[in-house]
């Protein structure tokens, strides 16, 4: 059992984790946790821009650029209440989706290179 999960994505033999302690990645063989970043806690959403880089929201409205123990605040949506809860990206053209639960949209924003 993993306690207090919400962000899930699966990574070659790990579950890749956002919870209270940041982002983790949960070894399915050994069972043990490893820290990868320590800054973005209480996540929501989850994917991966390519093997090191996460993209990574927080319900209350922030979506970050997470790269090992650096997170980058990419996108700040508190002010209009437009939560960030699950992402979806597309990679190829680097769009991240944003469904919100208020506003009953789902808004796209392009990832800069």
């Amino acid at each position: 059992m993993l306690p207090n999960v919400n962000g899930l994505l699966s990574k070659d033999n790990q579950l890749m984790v956002l919870d209270k302690s940041g982002l983790r990645g949960y070894d399915l063989g050994s069972k043990e946790f490893m820290t990868v970043n320590d800054s973005v806690t209480g996540g929501d959403g989850l994917t991966m821009l390519n093997d090191s880089v996460y993209i990574a929201s927080r319900w209350k409205g922030e979506i970050y650029y997470v790269a090992g123990n650096k997170a980058h605040l990419l996108l700040d949506t508190k002010a209009e209440e437009s939560q960030t809860a699950d992402i979806a990206l597309n990679r190829k053209d680097k769009v991240v989706y944003v469904p919100t639960f208020f506003k009953n949209k789902v808004v796209a924003y392009q990832l800069k290179d």
